[in-house]
């Protein structure tokens, strides 16, 4: 074979190589799923957002925390916490406290033994409930602010972090009490430098 057939050989070949290396590309292009964001679905953290699935009536015993539209369906508050009991009777009971005002605060069942306050100007929420293997809980808003703070007891003491469900996939927390956040509150925005004071025995200088 001479140099210029093995030449034209060579060409063709790589040729052939780069076509079907295009080609395979193209189609896993094609067959890569294309990630679709979760809409937004409230102010507050993602781990909290919508209702938890695994939550019902006589569900785990605990607390179910989440922001979005109420297990029955749309409403003007934000943000949700309900109890209930699998088996026996717990007496729920806890502190919320925000740097912003608890707003809009309403019990889900009204009933004499459960009992929500909002004290402290609206930075604070005590409530109280006796949970059979029902739902109580409360819905509100909270008006300016950048976290809400949970402490969260079942029969006077701190519960644990496995009976408290975050959001849709019922996450449970690292620790109790916890708190939620804004998303907002996490962007930073640069902030201008402050002015530096330079003391001297004849002046003070103030840099610009």
């Amino acid at each position: 074979m001479s140099h210029g057939v093995f030449r034209r050989l060579v060409l063709i070949v790589s040729a052939a190589a780069l076509g079907l290396f295009a080609l395979s590309g193209a189609a896993f292009a094609q067959a890569a799923p294309k990630h679709t964001p979760q809409p937004r679905v409230c102010d507050w953290s993602h781990r909290i957002w919508s209702v938890p699935e695994s939550f019902h009536a006589g569900a785990a015993d605990g607390y179910y925390i989440w922001c979005g539209p109420s297990e029955s369906g749309a409403t003007d508050k934000e943000l949700h916490l309900r109890t209930t009991d699998k088996n026996g009777v717990y007496v729920y009971s806890g502190t919320l406290r925000t740097d912003g005002t608890f707003k809009d605060v309403e019990k889900v069942r009204d009933e004499p033994d459960d009992h929500v306050d909002v004290t402290d100007n609206g930075h604070e929420i005590k409530f109280s409930f006796v949970t059979h293997a029902g739902i109580d809980g409360f819905n509100f808003n909270v008006a300016g602010g950048t976290k809400v703070r949970y402490a969260l007891d079942q029969s006077g003491k701190p519960i644990s972090t496995s009976n408290i469900f975050l959001g849709k996939e019922s996450v449970h927390p690292k620790h109790n009490p916890m708190e939620t956040h804004r998303l907002r509150a996490h962007t930073h925005v640069a902030q201008p430098a402050k002015a530096t004071t330079t003391t001297t025995s004849t002046s003070t200088t103030t840099a610009s």
